[in-house]
């Protein structure tokens, strides 16, 4: 970075003399490229990132929407720029929605489990995050709501799957061994209620007639090996 002057002219009124500096400013020019760098490594997560990222000001108007919003929820950047945190939800939802935002600004919970309503009125199931930050050198709060439609549709084929099938199933906590779901078909063979069954253990019930042969395979499971084709006598509810 060169700065000079001339402090001596000639009679005729041309420069004789001058005096000036160079400074080698290879850091700060390798600082300037790096926090380009950074800057352009920021904005590409914002924009390639398929969850819900905004920008907002501290009164809830969106500053900035990643192009998620605008691809998922049918918003353009015009209608966005009018719009505040709340609006994202259905209507009768925003007084819920602001309220939990606060709480989690003052860090009194840690997410919103509402759901995000798209423009022409679908609700996305979402989880959503905010804090505080900055943004162009302004103070401003994030928000970040994961989509979690890739989720919730592998929850509903699994309770498709779980519920209706004719097997008895059970979903089992291997370290006290306690019933935390059952299909119906494990009700209604074994002729309990729900009730009943959930947060016991099979032992509780008197389920398995042999439960030293249960522990074993409770065993291998601990061990991380896979078990099957395992037969085990199993007492229903009238003792059949």
């Amino acid at each position: 970075h060169d700065r000079g002057k001339v402090v001596e002219w000639s009679a005729e009124g041309k420069p004789v003399r001058m005096s000036g500096t160079h400074a080698d400013i290879s850091d700060r020019k390798s600082a300037e490229e790096r926090l380009r760098e950074s800057e352009t490594n920021f904005r590409t997560f914002f924009e390639s990132i398929g969850d819900f990222i905004f920008v907002g000001s501290f009164d809830g108007r969106i500053l900035y929407a990643n192009p998620a919003v605008n691809q998922k929820l049918g918003y353009d950047s015009d209608e966005l720029k009018t719009m505040y945190f709340r609006d994202m939800h259905a209507a009768e939802q925003r007084q819920e929605a602001e309220t939990i935002i606060t709480e989690m600004l003052r860090g009194e919970c840690q997410n919103c489990p509402l759901p995000l309503a798209s423009k022409e009125g679908v609700l996305l199931p979402v989880e959503t995050k905010v804090w505080f930050g900055k943004w162009n050198g302004a103070d401003c709060i994030f928000g970040i709501s994961k989509d979690l439609s890739a989720e919730m549709e592998a929850q509903q084929r699994f309770e498709r799957l779980f519920r209706n099938n004719p097997t008895l199933m059970a979903l089992i906590e291997i370290t006290e061994q306690k019933f935390f779901d059952v299909n119906d078909a494990f009700l209604s063979t074994l002729g309990y209620s729900r009730d009943e069954v959930i947060g016991r253990s099979s032992d509780e019930l008197n389920l398995i007639l042999n439960p030293e042969q249960l522990e074993t395979s409770r065993q291998k499971l601990l061990a991380g090996h896979q078990i099957s084709n395992v037969d085990l006598q199993v007492q229903c509810k009238d003792g059949t």
